[in-house]
């Protein structure tokens, strides 16, 4: 009130004395009010040199089993790969992408070479491996399209889907699998393989890849074969009748018909049926179920059945962490309905292991022990279970909305509140995320609901 302010000099003036009364007064209110730990102090701590990339240095330290100096050196690109792009260089977010690079390399241990480079090779390496899941994304979309498209009684887009499951089929886990069933096939023929080929009926196959093995003969069926590609026949598993053998010339174990489609199969005529990849692109459980009772029908009995699916079909959740979830007790309830089909389970592996990778894929086998039944129960993906009740979906579906809009706020919040402010909030995040994995009542979603909203 004393000193002769010019207009520019007032305003300055007013402005600082705003600031400061608002940081007094969040200080006041943040001294007065009850907080989660995380929280307090956050001014007065400061964090430690490269204190946010111990989690995500922890994580390659094991995952790649390299040393704790690589597994920092490690952190640090992979933090920078974060902040460039997603914005966000906290904690978390760099322990996520740790976790993606650790499963990335599992799978494409081709690029592990890639390692050994700098932080842009490191950033390159991230860039690449979400491309190539990104592939495999836009693949399985364009195969369930498909799929849907020709249920419907349309004609779908026909090249792309044979472009997609052509190259899925060549994808090295898928080959490894081929050995896996190979292997099986041979260890449960025994002598019998030197005496004549295996007949394998092979569902959903667009490129007939069994065909390449001298041991078997071979008939690969799928909605829209690979153009130029023998011993694949055009039709739909689910509408194919399945005559008996009295209706069929001797030894004829299919038909064709005028318009170079597959017109039927032979009751009891296949050493192997298999079905990889095939269940879970199905609309509805009860077609699931019926691809299993069709598949025993056309089995000899001692015949096998090869049940290959995505490990989306025994995942509750999209938070799993899927290198550590036990796949057990889901695949036996799929395997006792299998098994009532007419059916006794041989084995169950839920990793394909090669050169030193692994994939994580379900795999079953089965053999043919009893008499084909016409129904059983409905084989349902874990995500279409009717244990949730519709207000517990909904309750969860309000409890990811909370989680988006903490994100975000934690995300817009950069720039104002100090940086352990917005970590502790995407660790909240995180931490929900791990509680969400598990069965939660009704009542229990909620309340973690208004906890976070509030």
């Amino acid at each position: 009130e004393e000193l002769p302010l010019q207009p520019l000099g007032l305003t300055l003036a007013v402005t600082a004395l705003a600031v400061a009364r608002r940081r007094q007064r969040f200080v006041g209110c943040r001294a007065t009010a009850q907080v989660d730990p995380d929280f307090a102090d956050v001014q007065e701590r400061k964090p430690r040199p490269n204190e946010h990339l111990k989690q995500a240095a922890n994580c390659l330290e094991k995952g790649l089993k390299v040393d704790s100096g690589e597994a920092m050196r490690l952190a640090a690109a992979v933090n920078a790969f974060a902040l460039q792009r997603d914005g966000r260089g906290s904690a978390p977010n760099t322990r996520k992408w740790a976790r993606r690079l650790v499963r990335g390399l599992d799978h494409h241990p081709d690029l592990v070479p890639q390692l050994s480079r700098d932080v842009g090779g490191i950033i390159n390496l991230l860039r690449e491996l979400e491309m190539r899941g990104d592939r495999h994304k836009v693949r399985s979309r364009k195969i369930a399209r498909q799929h849907q498209a020709v249920r419907e009684g349309q004609r779908g887009d026909v090249a792309a889907y044979s472009e997609a499951s052509a190259g899925m089929a060549e994808s090295w886990w898928a080959i490894a699998v081929r050995e896996n069933i190979r292997h099986w096939i041979g260890e449960h023929r025994g002598s019998r393989s030197s005496e004549q080929p295996a007949t394998i009926l092979d569902i959903g196959s667009c490129t007939n890849p069994f065909g390449r093995f001298p041991e078997f003969e071979t008939l690969a069926v799928d909605l829209n074969p690979y153009p130029g590609i023998e011993g694949v026949a055009k039709g739909d598993f689910l509408d194919l009748c399945i005559e008996s053998p009295a209706n069929m010339a001797s030894g004829e174990k299919y038909r064709m018909g005028n318009s170079s489609e597959l017109e039927c199969l032979t009751f009891g005529s296949f050493d192997v049926v298999v079905l990889s990849l095939v269940l879970s692109y199905q609309a509805t459980a009860q077609q699931r179920s019926e691809m299993v009772v069709r598949a025993r029908k056309c089995l000899r009995k001692g015949g096998l059945l090869f049940i290959v699916e995505a490990t989306s079909c025994l995942l509750p959740d999209k938070y799993v962490d899927i290198p550590k979830w036990d796949f057990r007790p889901d695949a036996e309830n799929w395997s006792s309905i299998i098994e009532n089909a007419g059916f006794q389970q041989v084995r169950f592996e839920d990793k394909v292991l090669e050169a030193g990778r692994s994939h994580s894929i379900l795999q079953w086998q089965f053999e043919a022990v009893a008499e084909p039944k016409n129904v059983i129960k409905p084989l349902r993906k874990l995500t279409e279970e009717p244990s949730r009740s519709s207000e517990t979906e909904q309750q969860l579906g309000r409890l990811d909305a909370v989680l988006e809009k903490m994100q975000r706020c934690a995300t817009m919040a950069k720039t104002v509140f100090p940086e352990r402010v917005t970590e502790a909030i995407e660790q909240r995040v995180e931490d929900t995320k791990l509680w969400r994995r598990h069965k939660r009542s009704t009542d229990a979603v909620r309340d973690k609901t208004s906890e976070l909203d509030a």
